[in-house]
């Protein structure tokens, strides 16, 4: 990208997403200070742009990731179980289905029907948000190692289940896409994306080297990397 293109309307709308996370980083003005910016927001702006171009020199640095650093994690307890992924992935949006899921990609159910994944040893699933478009091969890249990046289907579904009303999470509930690399019945690494849509999950997944771009604000999913003791 050239230094000097433009801000784009999604990284627009990422970084007003990003004030109203940190709101109460405004806790340390005055009250009058705090009533002035409120009467005159186009200054506000102003005034930062102007301190974010004016910034110290060697703190610019044009950043080429493709993600942002952490955003949230949650714990998947161990399980001595094997999962057996259609007796957890299946299509039922009744009120009292223990998880609603509306839709299965039809690529989805050929290369993860009848999967038995193995016991569970516990882990933690991390979130970064896109902060820029990208493949999945390209994503892959950032990693270069299968190990550092695979998850599997059973902490997708428990994700999924933490937040099965479309609560506030780890996974995102605002439609957009949640991106996982799994490996299939066969062993091959797959791209899974969940989407929670009209009130139930939507499930489908992708060949890794599929050109269509992940966008800015989708989240991509892998496991925390395990402390060496």
């Amino acid at each position: 990208m050239r230094k000097d293109a433009k801000i784009s309307r999604p990284q627009i709308s990422l970084l007003l997403g990003k004030l109203v996370t940190f709101q109460d980083k405004f806790s340390p003005l005055l009250f009058s200070d705090g009533l002035w910016a409120i009467e005159n927001p186009k200054l506000v702006i102003a005034l930062c742009i102007e301190a974010i171009q004016k910034r110290p020199k060697e703190e610019i640095k044009i950043i080429n990731k493709i993600f942002s650093s952490v955003v949230g994690s949650t714990a998947i307890m161990a399980d001595e179980k094997k999962f057996i992924v259609n007796d957890n992935f299946k299509v039922d949006i009744r009120e009292v289905a223990d998880l609603k899921i509306s839709f299965l990609g039809e690529s989805f159910r050929a290369w993860f029907e009848n999967t038995k994944e193995p016991r569970f040893l516990g882990g933690t699933i991390e979130g970064r948000d896109l902060v820029r478009s990208a493949t999945a091969s390209v994503i892959f890249s950032e990693f270069n190692e299968r190990r550092k990046i695979e998850t599997t289907l059973r902490e997708i579904h428990d994700l999924m289940k933490i937040q099965k009303n479309g609560d506030k999470g780890t996974l995102l509930t605002n439609c957009a896409a949640n991106i996982f690399f799994v490996g299939d019945i066969n062993n091959q690494l797959r791209v899974v994306r969940i989407r929670f849509y009209a009130e139930c999950w939507r499930v489908n997944s992708y060949l890794v080297t599929r050109p269509t771009k992940w966008q800015i604000g989708d989240r991509f999913f892998c496991r925390q990397p395990r402390q060496v003791k």
